[in-house]
């Protein structure tokens, strides 16, 4: 599922998400398979739940970054004259970093579209993160 993500980030890149993805899967099938977390289940929700950990994981190991970089890149910009920023060996320019905060703006305003609550991606273990998702599963549900 995380491949949906990440499948045009560099290879070193997708095996990182892709081994935090499969271990983090192992951990949601243990905690679900040991504790109750509101009709929750394998059976029934494991598409839902790999597409929020999958985007859980790309939002913490892709967007997040993007975003500080933009914000750092934003506030060097405006404090000096540069036109770029140096990082080894490549050049960040003010469009480039104009392309990136655009990039995080679109990925919030995807999650806001779907209602997808800043917590689903900002959990600190697997059971925050379950109780988030039955949450959202709940809420989604009442909508409809």
């Amino acid at each position: 599922m995380i491949e949906l993500f990440a499948k045009n980030l560099p290879r070193e890149i997708l095996f990182q998400l892709t081994s935090e993805f499969n271990n983090k899967m192992k951990e949601t099938r243990y905690l679900l398979g040991k504790y109750n977390y509101s009709q929750l289940t394998v059976d029934k929700d494991l598409n839902l739940i790999e597409f929020l950990l999958a985007l859980s994981i790309f939002y913490r190991r892709v967007v997040a970054n993007i975003d500080a970089a933009a914000g750092f890149s934003k506030n060097v910009f405006n404090i000096s004259s540069a036109e770029a920023i140096k990082i080894g060996g490549y050049n960040l320019t003010i469009k480039e970093k104009d392309r990136m905060t655009a990039m995080v703006y679109k990925f919030h305003a995807i999650l806001s579209n779907n209602r997808v609550p800043k917590r689903i991606l900002e959990y600190e273990d697997g059971h925050q993160f379950l109780r988030a998702v039955s949450e959202y599963k709940r809420k989604i549900e009442n909508i409809n």
